[in-house]
C-alpha cells in the first residue's frame, strides 16, 4: 500500500494494521507488508452499454 508522506512530499511503502490493543491499531512487523497488500493489481476497464450507445449517437450526428 502506498502512503504519501507530507513531510518528504513523497510516496512510501506502507502498512495496513497487524493487530488491534486497547489503544487502537498496531503497525508492528509482525507481519510482512505484503501479507497485507497486493502491488497496483492490474483490472481490466469494461465499459457500460449506455457509453456504446452514446458512442453510437455521437458517431450518427457526425456522419
Amino acid at each position: 500500500m502506498d502512503v504519501w508522506d507530507d513531510a518528504t512530499r513523497n510516496w512510501e511503502r506502507g502498512s495496513l494494521p497487524s493487530g488491534i490493543d486497547s489503544h487502537g491499531f498496531v503497525v508492528d512487523s509482525a507481519a510482512p507488508q505484503s501479507a497485507h497488500t497486493y502491488d497496483k493489481p492490474v483490472v481490466g476497464v469494461v465499459p457500460e452499454p449506455e457509453i456504446y450507445a452514446l458512442l453510437l449517437v455521437g458517431l450518427g450526428l457526425i456522419g
